[in-house]
């Protein structure tokens, strides 16, 4: 029993010292969709095994840049501080590479080209590293990941070329196959380097320190398991909490073979019993076993949704909505309602779905049959006779119809009779009429450089371009007067210097009125000034004599 295995290599390096066993996941968790590797092996499916190995695992929030260095700073720490035993590294893709070094990228990776792509992800000369420092027990597993377009200057995509470290082990393959090793074999104590390359699954390369005389959990040669006492309460205790850690029927049976008088027996026991009680453990072991990567899982929200079955999102993650769905489908297709898929009911809702999507589709077409149907129906008996009304009256209800190129062909020669242009010009000009911007007459008389339109076009851009020009000098010349004539005896100087030269602005007291700003206005006028009303730079120094 491979548990039994696992359980062991606890049971041999529990110990009282401080050290860890650390596993750093960059995995598909908060990945952006077209950066999930192909369907397969996900961040869970690493982590479950190195946590029942005993393994702290360490995961990125997300798979942003920052939140990747962060993580990967937690292990550095770690690794100061002495507290790290043993270290796993695990990398889902994509990557980038150029002829020197690879790189695992971020979330913010589009376009990253040689002089940004450290911004955008982690070096894996940097993980070789930061793995070097970990005394000869640490493994790298390199996945590979999707293809990433896009990229800048000097990259391509892909795992390419990168430095190992003296006492790194490093581990190339696809995501499933790194999977299956990591759960048969290099977690085994005992399992050298060289043995566990040499049954490695196909497509999986071994680079670095590959040697026959130790592996991840020890040497060939390790002692056997010794039989500990039951009084051994250090021992017994931590084997208890690897056991409580992984909470299955085989971990308990386990810990009752070891210590059959052990201060734990009754909760195992209890803990047996509980397992077999729970009706839908065997259905959820049997959805794990399934091993369903995320993209697979959002397929099959995506089918419950096109079948009517609501699970509140289409994001690859199985939450309480989700399994209510999956309830409701298995409950209306007669299966025991457990809110988990086995293998034949994914397929069963695949079909299920496809069948549906072949419904929809022969329905679409059957309606798009009846529109037709429908809209030659009503040609016939309105546009057809080449009537105008009867011409405008197929194109009000059909605009887009199969006929709406020829009424408007017809239309436009009656218009041309009149001397009126194309109904697709008129309508082009009333909508820019409406809009009333430059922009808009621009457009039209760039669309319409013939139009009998164009000089009334020309003309009220000129008036638009005209108003702007006002607008901003007279928001400028505002500004102006409150640094110039903001003070009330500089204002009353200006009323002053307009009587002086005979204009009319009202009651002399530094108030400028209407009658203030009319008179500015005529005064600016007669000087060649922008007529704004307000004081500005030039006005003043008109009004002072300068």
């Amino acid at each position: 029993m491979r548990i039994l295995k696992i359980l062991a290599a606890l049971f041999i390096f529990i110990q009282p010292a401080n050290a860890e066993n650390i596993a750093l996941i960059y995995g598909d968790t908060g990945q952006n969709l077209e950066m999930i590797n192909p369907p397969g092996a996900t961040f869970l499916n690493f982590a479950s095994p190195l946590s029942i190995a005993g393994f702290r695992v360490i995961e990125p929030a997300d798979r942003s840049a920052e939140s990747m260095r962060e993580a990967a700073q937690e292990v550095v720490q770690l690794l100061a501080d002495d507290q790290v035993d043993r270290l796993v590294i695990v990398v889902l893709g994509p990557y980038a590479s150029n002829n020197r070094e690879s790189w695992v990228l971020g979330n913010d990776s589009a376009g990253a080209g040689s002089f940004s792509v450290n911004e955008k992800g982690i070096a894996i000369n940097a993980l070789s590293d930061l793995a070097a420092q970990a005394g000869g027990r640490a493994v790298i597993l390199l996945a590979q990941g999707a293809e990433m377009a896009g990229l800048g200057f000097g990259l391509q995509s892909g795992l390419g070329e990168f430095s190992r470290a003296e006492g790194v082990t490093y581990i190339t393959g696809g995501a499933d196959q790194l999977v299956e090793l990591t759960r048969n074999g290099l977690l085994e104590p005992g399992m050298s380097y060289a043995d566990l390359a040499q049954t490695a699954p196909s497509g999986v390369e071994f680079s670095g320190f590959v040697t026959e005389d130790t592996g991840l959990m020890g040497a060939p040669d390790a002692s056997p398991m010794p039989e500990y006492a039951a009084s051994d309460g250090t021992i017994e205790q931590g084997f208890w909490q690897a056991v409580e850690a992984i909470g299955s029927k085989e971990g308990y049976e386990v810990y009752l073979e070891r210590f059959p008088n052990g201060p734990n027996r009754a909760e195992a026991r209890a803990g047996i019993e509980r397992i077999k009680s729970e009706p839908s453990r065997a259905a959820r072991e049997a959805e794990q076993n399934l091993r369903l990567s995320r993209n697979k899982r959002r397929q099959i929200q995506s089918d419950l949704t096109l079948l009517g079955f609501d699970p509140r999102g289409i994001d690859g993650l199985f939450g309480k909505d989700s399994r209510a769905a999956i309830k409701a489908w298995q409950l209306d297709r007669g299966f025991n309602p457990t809110g988990f898929m086995t293998g034949n009911q994914v397929t069963q809702l695949r079909g299920q779905a496809l069948d549906r999507k072949a419904e929809q589709a022969e329905q679409e077409r059957l309606q798009s049959e009846e529109a037709e149907r429908q809209d030659e129906n009503y040609w016939w008996q309105t546009g057809s006779s080449g009537n105008e009304d009867d011409l405008l009256d197929y194109l009000e209800k059909y605009p887009d119809g199969i006929y709406a190129q020829q009424a408007n062909e017809m239309l436009d020669g009656y218009a041309l009779e009149r001397g009126e242009p194309p109904r697709a010009e008129q309508k082009a000009w009333d909508e820019a009429i409406e809009e009333d911007t430059i922009a808009g007459y621009q457009s039209f008389t760039g669309e319409y450089p013939d139009s009998q339109y164009r000089d009334d076009a020309t003309t009220r851009i000129n008036n638009l371009q005209q108003a702007q020009k006002h607008a901003q000098q007279v928001a400028e010349a505002k500004a102006q007067e409150q640094q110039v004539a903001g003070a009330r005896f500089a204002r009353k100087i200006v009323e002053q210097r307009l009587v002086k030269r005979g204009y009319n602005p009202g009651k002399v007291d530094g108030k400028f009125s209407p009658k203030t700003r009319q008179a500015l206005r005529q005064f600016q006028s007669s000087r060649g000034l922008p007529v704004t009303g307000y004081v500005s730079r030039a006005t003043m120094g008109k009004l002072m004599g300068l």
